[in-house]
């Protein structure tokens, strides 16, 4: 009896551990899951010469960019985004920031479809900043694929970033570097797994870097 009685304590003693051990298996198997943010696809009719969500920027000097929604290419859907350069400079970029609230602490994937013609040696590349408060920037930049050349199909670009806690937004841009033309369509911002290192959640605030 007293056999039966220290067998079943054992047992009682080794349900938390496995409901544990459980717990972090179906964390692990947890569903990569897309995060909403404006106008991923270009689908949204440009107002004027904005475009919905999205901010123009390039370097000063001779404007020699043309930032366009097209609709006689698309990866998917009816329209893309498409970005020429027509003279001299060194870089025009679109970017949005996505507010962090639900990245904290995640492992972030970043997909989308892209197509060229033309472009010089520095191409063109995505890229992903950690944006603070004060409106600085935190960590390094995470930077795509640099596409050059001609491509004719679309071609799947990824990247994948930790968001710790401190962060305010996530910077998700697409700079043309050199000449040429190239389209952007079908971006998707998926969380699919916890952050290496995201830090705590009441730590030290990050500080600016640039």
């Amino acid at each position: 009896m007293l056999h039966r009685i220290v067998l079943l304590a054992g047992l009682l003693a080794s349900l938390p551990c496995a409901a544990a051990r459980e717990t972090t298996k179906e964390a692990a198997k947890a569903p990569a899951r897309d995060v909403a943010f404006v106008n991923p696809g270009f689908e949204e009719a440009p107002q004027g010469k904005s475009i919905p969500g999205w901010r123009k920027s390039m370097h000063a000097g001779e404007n020699v960019f043309e930032f366009d929604v097209v609709n006689d290419v698309a990866a998917r859907g009816k329209r893309s985004f498409r970005l020429r350069r027509k003279g001299e400079q060194v870089y025009g970029a679109l970017d949005q920031t996505i507010p962090a609230g639900p990245l904290l602490a995640k492992a972030v994937e970043v997909t989308l479809q892209v197509r060229s013609k033309d472009l010089g040696a520095k191409g063109f590349y995505p890229f992903l900043n950690l944006t603070l408060r004060n409106g600085g920037l935190a960590g390094e930049q995470v930077r795509g694929e640099t596409v050059t050349g001609t491509l004719d199909k679309w071609k799947t670009i990824k990247m994948k970033i930790d968001v710790p806690y401190g962060v305010q937004g996530l910077q998700l841009g697409l700079l043309l570097d050199d000449e040429g033309t190239v389209w952007v369509d079908d971006i998707t911002v998926r969380i699919v797994g916890e952050a290496r290192n995201p830090g705590k959640k009441d730590g030290p605030k990050l500080f600016m870097i640039h």
